[in-house]
């Protein structure tokens, strides 16, 4: 039988630290309090009223991503406020909201460019890549090499996952004073068993889900899809949250400003696809919402 008991039994007690920030460090510490993170926010609701009316997949898993995005990153902030990083329960909202969007904003962008450049899935319309392919699967039995391309990347984002998986846990305390101002950040063993244990062991299961997916005799396309996207969220996170909290292990203010900074840009970016591509995409301000 598979013992768990080295995942879990061993988590050292965390140590306090404290972290002597700079003049310059408070700065941006509190740059990417008081204003990366509401810009973003400011941004992310913004942009799901513009995507409010849309019905296209890729529009629809776009304005879901921005939605759990937000929900994520006001249950942060709640918790931060209210319970001073040390609610559980916003923290496993927190969780669920990154992963949610780590899913759905790579999935949208990449129904983007299968519904409207590639038609990779729909198996009435011609793919863009039929040429290279002689013959196409969708017209006799050969396997699809973009078929073969989401298995390797799915195998590959499971190996990903293995990295956090089969780390170490070590809870993290520091504490550091922001313009007079105490400051008590960490990461404790409840937090770290759902970060660095329970999303990339979902992570994993996502990956073989996809594999099995793409496997059948009758391949099925579209639950490979949402199991892969699946797993990528978990992986980002569950990467990004084991390399900020290894990296900044004595200054978390600095994991922080990183992972508001990450944020930030992503929205940014989605942001920029829709402006860019305005209007293929169909896309024009809202002027009301709809329930």
């Amino acid at each position: 039988m598979f013992d768990l008991r080295p995942f879990f039994a061993e988590i050292p007690v965390a140590l306090p630290t404290h972290w002597d920030a700079s003049w310059t460090d408070q700065v941006i510490v509190l740059i990417a309090a008081f204003g990366f993170k509401p810009l973003h926010m400011l941004l992310e609701l913004v942009l799901i009223v513009i995507l409010w009316r849309q019905r296209a997949r890729d529009l629809t898993l776009l304005r879901r991503g921005l939605i759990w995005m937000f929900f994520g990153e006001s249950a942060c902030a709640v918790g931060y406020c209210i319970a001073c990083d040390s609610g559980h329960a916003m923290e496993l909202l927190h969780v669920v909201g990154m992963v949610g969007m780590g899913a759905l904003f790579p999935y949208g962008l990449f129904a983007m460019l299968d519904d409207r450049v590639l038609h990779l899935t729909d198996p009435g319309a011609g793919c863009a890549a039929s040429r290279f392919c002689q013959p196409c699967s969708k017209h006799g039995p050969s396997v699809c090499p973009a078929q073969r391309a989401f298995l390797f990347s799915a195998v590959f984002l499971g190996i990903l996952c293995l990295i956090p998986l089969l780390s170490p846990l070590q809870p993290l305390k520091n504490d550091f004073v922001v313009f007079g101002t105490p400051v008590h950040h960490g990461a404790g063993a409840r937090r770290l068993i759902w970060d660095l244990r329970v999303i990339p062991f979902l992570g994993v299961l996502g990956a073989l889900a996809c594999c099995v997916s793409l496997l059948l005799p009758r391949p099925a396309l579209l639950a490979a899809q949402r199991t892969f996207f699946f797993a990528t969220g978990c992986a980002s996170y569950a990467l990004l949250r084991f390399f900020l909290l290894g990296a900044f292990r004595e200054r978390l203010g600095w994991a922080d400003v990183w992972e508001e900074m990450t944020e930030l840009f992503l929205v940014l970016a989605v942001a920029l696809v829709l402006w860019l591509w305005r209007a293929p995409l169909g896309i024009r301000p809202a002027r009301g919402i709809s329930p």
